[in-house]
């Protein structure tokens, strides 16, 4: 069903009850595949989020999907890793593999935070001693108080298994109108044609901004709001 109805499409075209149902749930759905490719949500690597509402389902990369993930560590080590998508509503469980082979579990507001913009922040881990005193120049061991250190997520490739939800849990209605205005052009005029002349035939075909025609195509605002989507989302 894409981020609108066949139905939408009708009442958009003013054409309700002459819409081909069919095709305009094809094209819909085209439409918002593109959509998804251009704010980087390949379905192969990212999969296809649901919104259900009554009886229709809308489905696109950008809606509510439960996933678990295995991510690569932050190569120079550091206490955040950015998991992808957006908005993340949940995170319900997290593991790291600091020994290879072994996946130690996390626990939440313990081990690490998470936040909306998809953030994973390690915390707590503190020094169990004082350190040596060869390693340690300073005031005498019994001075020196434990030392707070930040962890660091393991630096290491598929180091980090999360388990989380995200996406919208609504349709966007910026991705609805998105979904709506291309499908519009591509249902009444697949092959962009803007001119003919019947007599000694001729026609004319409006090319895209990529060179070819007809076909899907963005303009700037809706390119602008894709490419606004696509700096939300780590993929």
């Amino acid at each position: 069903m894409a981020y609108a109805l066949a139905a939408d499409l009708g009442s958009y075209m003013n054409m309700r009850s002459t819409i081909d149902a069919a095709k305009a749930t094809l094209v819909l759905q085209m439409v918002a595949d593109a959509m998804d490719a251009e704010m980087g949500l390949d379905p192969e690597d990212w999969g296809v989020g649901t919104v259900t509402v009554g009886s229709d389902t809308f489905t696109g990369g950008l809606l509510s999907q439960s996933v678990t993930v295995v991510l690569d560590g932050p190569p120079q080590g550091s206490n955040l890793l950015v998991v992808p998508g957006h908005p993340v509503t949940a995170v319900t469980d997290v593991e790291v593999q600091d020994v290879l082979g072994t996946w130690t579990p996390l626990t939440y507001q313990t081990d690490y935070l998470w936040s909306t913009s998809g953030v994973l922040t390690r915390i707590r881990s503190r020094l169990g001693s004082a350190p040596m005193p060869g390693y340690f120049p300073g005031p005498p061991l019994q001075q020196i108080s434990i030392l707070p250190l930040t962890p660091i997520w393991p630096a290491v490739p598929q180091g980090v298994k999360v388990s989380l939800s995200r996406g919208y849990t609504a349709v966007p209605e910026m991705a609805k109108t998105v979904n709506l205005s291309v499908a519009a052009r591509v249902y009444a005029n697949p092959t962009g044609v803007v001119g003919e002349t019947i007599g000694g035939y001729s026609v004319r075909y409006s090319p895209r901004a990529d060179g070819g025609i007809g076909g899907i195509s963005f303009d700037s605002l809706e390119a602008a709001w894709l490419a606004r989507q696509a700096e939300k989302i780590v993929a």
